[in-house]
């Protein structure tokens, strides 16, 4: 079970996720998540955000999950940044 949580804010949607299973939030049309978006998901091994409006890879959210996430989707978005270090976070991170 999972809650999801839009904030409008200005021209973005903040997504707070919270709960202790979540898995798939492709096709949302999410826009940016907020750094603590995965505070609740300590476990969180699996993650799907695929088909959204991603401009930039969430790395400081990822950072919650850095030790558990395993598979992160991010295709279909339009991702034109990737910082040096977004997936430094996540050494357990497998496929992408």
């Amino acid at each position: 079970m999972f809650l999801l949580i839009m904030k409008y804010c200005g021209f973005f949607f903040n997504i707070y996720v919270c709960g202790y299973f979540c898995r798939d939030l492709s096709g949302n049309a999410i826009k940016l998540l907020s750094d603590k978006a995965f505070q609740k998901l300590a476990s969180l091994q699996e993650l799907d955000l695929s088909f959204n409006k991603l401009e930039m890879v969430p790395g400081i959210a990822l950072r919650l999950v850095k030790n558990s996430l395993a598979n992160l989707a991010l295709d279909h978005n339009g991702i034109s940044r990737i910082s040096d270090n977004a997936f430094q976070s996540t050494p357990g991170l497998t496929e992408l």
